[in-house]
């Protein structure tokens, strides 16, 4: 039930988003980038779990700085060479096939348009593998 709950969500979530495809090579550098003001980033690889990751300041330390991490704070597995720099983009320095996945951050901005379901539409990016 749980799962199909977080399906439906999903699917809602897609449906308000703007919705971009980018594909990539493994071993290719990688960057997604939706605009100004975002610092972290959320990823879903397997329509079950949240990934989470960041940009800090050179004086913070945490996981999520360092890469992906699940809802408790803990590293991912695989991992990936990834990071958030400081304009907000994230940066595959070489993607790999287990990057693949849907991308979003939830500090983007809502954009402004004419119909009043667009103050909640965000920047949905599936990130695939070129083959």
């Amino acid at each position: 039930m749980l799962r199909a709950q977080y399906l439906l969500a999903f699917l809602i979530y897609y449906a308000l988003a703007e919705t971009r495809i980018q594909k990539a090579k493994v071993g290719q550098r990688v960057v997604l980038d939706i605009g100004q003001y975002v610092s972290r980033w959320r990823r879903v690889r397997d329509y079950e779990t949240d990934e989470f990751i960041r940009h800090c300041s050179k004086f913070e330390t945490g996981e999520s700085c360092q890469g992906f991490v699940n809802d408790n704070g803990e590293p991912v597995d695989p991992p990936s060479n990834a990071y958030v720099d400081v304009n907000g983009r994230l940066i595959f320095r070489s993607f790999l096939e287990t990057d693949a996945g849907f991308y979003m951050s939830p500090d983007e901005k809502p954009l402004e348009g004419f119909f009043p379901l667009d103050e909640n539409r965000k920047t949905f990016i599936s990130l695939e593998v070129m083959k």
